[in-house]
């Protein structure tokens, strides 16, 4: 799944915390957060830090790939964010 705005982010982690049929509550006990922080962490990621947001990657099973775009593709305009 390519992520291009921290709402892809935020669905890519809730996609992940139910297909390994855990709850807010139990993916917050698995990085040392408290609930509220996965809930606001699925809807705005982009008020977290990079640890804690590779931290979840990692125990939903998911990489963190940075690929170079073309030239063509480094448009802004279109963020969403």
């Amino acid at each position: 799944m390519y992520i291009n705005t921290p709402k892809d982010l935020g669905k890519l982690i809730a996609k992940g915390r139910k297909d390994k049929g855990w709850n807010q509550s139990q993916l917050a006990t698995h990085i040392g957060i408290h609930q509220p922080e996965i809930s606001k962490l699925e809807n705005d990621p982009s008020k977290f830090d990079l640890i804690i947001i590779m931290k979840v990657l990692a125990l939903i099973g998911a990489d963190l790939i940075v690929e170079s775009r073309s030239k063509s593709d480094t448009d802004d305009s279109g963020l969403g964010f």
